[in-house]
Protein backbone atom coordinates (compact mmCIF):
# COMPACT_ATOMS: atom_id res chain seq x y z
CA UNK A 1 0.00 0.00 0.00
CA UNK A 2 2.90 2.37 -0.34
CA UNK A 3 2.32 3.56 -4.05
CA UNK A 4 1.26 7.17 -4.25
CA UNK A 5 -2.04 7.06 -6.00
CA UNK A 6 -5.26 7.66 -4.42
CA UNK A 7 -6.94 5.08 -2.30
CA UNK A 8 -10.32 5.76 -2.18
CA UNK A 9 -11.75 2.94 -4.21
CA UNK A 10 -9.34 0.63 -1.86
CA UNK A 11 -11.30 2.13 1.20
CA UNK A 12 -14.78 1.81 -0.08
CA UNK A 13 -13.90 -1.90 -0.92
CA UNK A 14 -12.64 -2.71 2.22
CA UNK A 15 -15.59 -0.80 4.39
CA UNK A 16 -18.12 -2.94 1.92
CA UNK A 17 -17.00 -6.02 3.10
CA UNK A 18 -18.29 -5.80 6.13
CA UNK A 19 -15.18 -7.65 7.18
CA UNK A 20 -14.84 -7.67 11.42
CA UNK A 21 -10.81 -7.59 11.10
CA UNK A 22 -8.55 -5.89 9.00
CA UNK A 23 -4.73 -6.64 8.54
CA UNK A 24 -2.90 -3.78 6.28
CA UNK A 25 0.69 -3.83 5.00
CA UNK A 26 2.35 -1.07 3.38
CA UNK A 27 0.04 1.80 5.65
CA UNK A 28 2.07 5.42 5.29
CA UNK A 29 0.35 8.80 5.93
CA UNK A 30 -0.21 9.69 2.29
CA UNK A 31 -2.25 6.03 2.37
CA UNK A 32 -3.98 7.12 5.96
CA UNK A 33 -4.96 10.04 4.31
CA UNK A 34 -6.77 8.39 1.30
CA UNK A 35 -7.79 6.02 3.20
CA UNK A 36 -9.72 8.18 5.85
CA UNK A 37 -13.00 6.81 5.61
CA UNK A 38 -11.64 3.18 6.83
CA UNK A 39 -10.11 4.25 9.91
CA UNK A 40 -13.32 6.07 10.57
CA UNK A 41 -15.15 2.93 9.79
CA UNK A 42 -13.38 1.18 12.16
CA UNK A 43 -13.36 2.02 16.37
CA UNK A 44 -9.96 0.29 17.00
CA UNK A 45 -6.38 0.18 15.06
CA UNK A 46 -2.68 -0.31 15.89
CA UNK A 47 -0.29 0.52 13.55
CA UNK A 48 3.32 -0.18 13.82
CA UNK A 49 6.08 1.04 12.76
CA UNK A 50 8.08 -0.85 10.13
CA UNK A 51 10.23 0.13 7.15
CA UNK A 52 9.92 4.16 6.17
CA UNK A 53 6.54 4.40 4.92
CA UNK A 54 5.48 0.83 5.09
CA UNK A 55 3.72 0.73 8.53
CA UNK A 56 1.67 -2.56 9.63
CA UNK A 57 -1.47 -2.56 11.25
CA UNK A 58 -4.93 -4.40 12.44
CA UNK A 59 -8.49 -2.20 12.21
CA UNK A 60 -11.23 -4.08 14.00
CA UNK A 61 -14.80 -3.52 14.99
CA UNK A 62 -14.98 -6.06 17.37
CA UNK A 63 -14.78 -5.47 21.39
CA UNK A 64 -11.09 -5.67 21.84
CA UNK A 65 -9.35 -7.25 25.04
CA UNK A 66 -7.77 -4.52 27.34
CA UNK A 67 -4.30 -3.82 26.73
CA UNK A 68 -3.46 -6.73 24.24
CA UNK A 69 -2.50 -4.73 21.26
CA UNK A 70 1.02 -4.77 20.64
CA UNK A 71 3.69 -4.22 18.40
CA UNK A 72 7.21 -5.96 17.63
CA UNK A 73 10.01 -3.32 17.06
CA UNK A 74 11.39 -3.87 13.39
CA UNK A 75 9.57 -7.11 12.72
CA UNK A 76 6.87 -6.14 10.58
CA UNK A 77 4.28 -7.57 13.09
CA UNK A 78 1.35 -5.65 14.79
CA UNK A 79 -1.42 -7.40 16.94
CA UNK A 80 -4.40 -7.32 18.68
CA UNK A 81 -6.63 -9.76 21.03
CA UNK A 82 -10.29 -9.32 20.03
CA UNK A 83 -13.61 -10.84 21.30
CA UNK A 84 -16.16 -11.91 18.66
CA UNK A 85 -20.09 -11.91 19.24
CA UNK A 86 -19.68 -15.54 20.03
CA UNK A 87 -17.47 -14.61 22.86
CA UNK A 88 -14.81 -16.35 21.81
CA UNK A 89 -11.11 -14.78 22.11
CA UNK A 90 -8.58 -14.35 19.60
CA UNK A 91 -5.53 -13.14 18.44
CA UNK A 92 -5.45 -10.92 15.22
CA UNK A 93 -1.82 -10.58 14.04
CA UNK A 94 -0.63 -8.62 10.84
CA UNK A 95 2.69 -9.55 9.17
CA UNK A 96 4.74 -8.09 6.14
CA UNK A 97 7.89 -9.51 5.84
CA UNK A 98 10.94 -8.96 3.44
CA UNK A 99 12.16 -10.37 0.88
CA UNK A 100 13.97 -13.43 1.50
CA UNK A 101 16.71 -12.19 -1.23
CA UNK A 102 18.79 -9.91 -0.90
CA UNK A 103 16.95 -8.96 2.29
CA UNK A 104 17.58 -11.15 5.85
CA UNK A 105 13.72 -12.94 6.19
CA UNK A 106 15.31 -15.45 7.96
CA UNK A 107 15.83 -13.49 10.75
CA UNK A 108 12.84 -11.29 10.97
CA UNK A 109 10.47 -14.60 11.05
CA UNK A 110 12.87 -15.50 13.70
CA UNK A 111 11.59 -12.81 16.20
CA UNK A 112 8.05 -13.34 14.73
CA UNK A 113 8.17 -16.68 15.57
CA UNK A 114 9.55 -15.81 19.20
CA UNK A 115 6.35 -13.54 19.73
CA UNK A 116 3.80 -16.04 18.24
CA UNK A 117 4.91 -18.93 20.21
CA UNK A 118 4.42 -16.75 23.49
CA UNK A 119 1.17 -15.82 22.93
CA UNK A 120 -1.64 -17.60 24.43
CA UNK A 121 -4.88 -18.23 22.81
CA UNK A 122 -5.67 -19.05 19.02
CA UNK A 123 -4.37 -16.76 16.72
CA UNK A 124 -5.53 -15.28 13.10
CA UNK A 125 -2.77 -14.29 10.51
CA UNK A 126 -3.16 -11.87 7.48
CA UNK A 127 -0.13 -10.76 5.56
CA UNK A 128 2.15 -10.09 2.78
CA UNK A 129 4.97 -13.05 3.62
CA UNK A 130 6.69 -12.26 0.32
CA UNK A 131 7.32 -15.92 0.56
CA UNK A 132 5.04 -18.97 -0.86
CA UNK A 133 3.07 -20.68 1.33
CA UNK A 134 5.39 -23.81 1.61
CA UNK A 135 8.71 -21.66 1.91
CA UNK A 136 10.57 -22.20 4.67
CA UNK A 137 9.33 -18.64 6.95
CA UNK A 138 6.13 -19.19 6.10
CA UNK A 139 5.78 -22.82 7.60
CA UNK A 140 7.92 -21.73 10.76
CA UNK A 141 5.46 -19.33 11.34
CA UNK A 142 2.14 -21.11 10.90
CA UNK A 143 3.98 -24.20 13.37
CA UNK A 144 4.73 -21.19 15.74
CA UNK A 145 1.16 -20.18 16.17
CA UNK A 146 -0.43 -24.04 15.45
CA UNK A 147 -1.81 -22.24 12.05
CA UNK A 148 -2.27 -23.37 8.74
CA UNK A 149 -3.14 -21.79 5.57
CA UNK A 150 -6.57 -21.38 4.86
CA UNK A 151 -7.54 -21.81 1.18
CA UNK A 152 -6.22 -22.76 -2.31
CA UNK A 153 -2.85 -21.83 -3.73
CA UNK A 154 -3.53 -18.86 -5.85
CA UNK A 155 -1.28 -16.13 -7.46
CA UNK A 156 -1.89 -12.86 -5.18
CA UNK A 157 1.27 -10.68 -6.51
CA UNK A 158 0.67 -9.04 -9.80
CA UNK A 159 4.59 -8.69 -11.02
CA UNK A 160 4.74 -12.46 -10.70
CA UNK A 161 1.95 -13.32 -13.40
CA UNK A 162 1.47 -14.75 -15.92
CA UNK A 163 4.46 -16.90 -15.67
CA UNK A 164 5.77 -16.91 -12.28
CA UNK A 165 2.75 -17.08 -9.72
CA UNK A 166 3.17 -15.88 -6.67
CA UNK A 167 0.70 -16.64 -4.01
CA UNK A 168 3.05 -14.42 -1.53
CA UNK A 169 -0.11 -13.25 0.52
CA UNK A 170 -1.33 -15.89 2.78
CA UNK A 171 -4.22 -16.14 5.80
CA UNK A 172 -2.70 -18.40 8.60
CA UNK A 173 -5.79 -19.49 10.85
CA UNK A 174 -5.76 -22.39 13.82
CA UNK A 175 -6.07 -25.97 12.60
CA UNK A 176 -9.32 -27.28 12.61
CA UNK A 177 -10.80 -23.61 11.47
CA UNK A 178 -13.44 -23.50 8.26
CA UNK A 179 -13.75 -20.90 5.87
CA UNK A 180 -12.90 -20.06 2.87
CA UNK A 181 -10.90 -17.12 1.24
CA UNK A 182 -11.46 -15.01 -2.00
CA UNK A 183 -9.14 -12.61 -4.45
CA UNK A 184 -10.64 -9.06 -4.17
CA UNK A 185 -9.82 -6.24 -6.87
CA UNK A 186 -6.14 -4.69 -7.55
CA UNK A 187 -7.47 -1.22 -7.25
CA UNK A 188 -4.11 0.19 -8.76
CA UNK A 189 -1.97 -2.12 -6.44
CA UNK A 190 0.34 -4.64 -7.46
CA UNK A 191 -1.13 -7.32 -4.89
CA UNK A 192 -4.77 -8.45 -4.62
CA UNK A 193 -6.46 -8.49 -1.80
CA UNK A 194 -7.87 -11.52 0.17
CA UNK A 195 -11.34 -11.79 1.68
CA UNK A 196 -11.72 -14.99 4.15
CA UNK A 197 -14.86 -16.07 6.10
CA UNK A 198 -14.13 -17.56 8.98
CA UNK A 199 -15.75 -20.26 11.22
CA UNK A 200 -14.28 -20.95 15.12
CA UNK A 201 -15.09 -23.95 16.60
Amino acid sequence: MSKSWPRTPLAEEIIASQADVITLQEVSDHNRKFMAPLFEAYPFSVICPFRPHQDVGVLTSLAVVDNTNFCVDGAGMAGVQVRTPEGQVVWVVSIHLEWPFPFDQFAQASLIEDKLQSMEGPILIGGDFNMVTWGGSVVRLAKAADNEPLGPYRNTYLSGRPYLPLAIDNVLVPKGVTGHVERRPRLASDHMGLLARIKLP
